[in-house]
């Protein structure tokens, strides 16, 4: 279990020094957020957080939404919208900023669970990602009359969990997005 204000390092305890992969699981925590910025500092190779397991499928889903816009140049910005405090909104928003090159910003949403939406502002107008329900979502396209429907069912704890046991290796995507999310968790917050 992770301690807040990074009290407890995963890779550092008797059995994290034994193993090759730790899996932490943030989302479990009263402040996921908090959670996710006290293991930054302490992760090391092998670390992972079910955080970043739970948005695998959100990842795939903007990567293939959102590729030729991307390669022509057209995307401006990106917002996430999602769940107070969640470490995958967080995880997100961290790494869309790494990868897509533009402003990343993010908007809570009390009244959601997890990831709500994500929109791509393009000259033409919004791309929107955005979760229907428990098992779908949409994606809304400038120019489209009706928006696609795409299954893409929540990922429960169980299922992040058994996928990070079938492959542990090291995630270095993920280790990369959460150094950069310790960076911007850690930096004073400007005026």
């Amino acid at each position: 279990m992770v301690a807040v204000g990074g009290a407890h390092s995963p890779g550092r305890g008797p059995l994290g020094l034994l193993a090759t992969t730790r899996i932490t699981n943030t989302p479990s925590q009263k402040d996921p957020a908090a959670a996710l910025a006290a293991l930054a500092p302490v992760s090391v190779r092998g670390d992972i957080d079910l955080a970043w397991t739970r948005i695998t499928l959100w990842r795939a889903m903007v990567a293939s939404t959102l590729d030729s816009t991307v390669r022509s140049g057209a995307l401006r910005s990106i917002q996430v919208v999602g769940e107070p405090r969640n470490s995958s909104v967080r995880l997100m928003e961290t790494w869309l900023r790494l990868r897509l090159g533009v402003e990343a910003t993010r908007r809570d949403d009390p009244g959601t669970r997890g990831i709500a939406s994500i929109t791509a502002g393009t000259p033409d107008g919004d791309i929107v990602i955005a979760r229907h329900d428990h098992d779908r979502v949409t994606v809304t396209r400038p120019g489209w009359a009706e928006p696609q429907v795409v299954t893409m069912e929540r990922r429960e704890p169980v299922a992040t969990l058994n996928e990070e046991l079938r492959r542990l290796t090291p995630d270095l995507v993920y280790q990369e997005v959460l150094t950069a999310f310790g960076k911007d968790a850690s930096a004073p917050a400007t005026p």
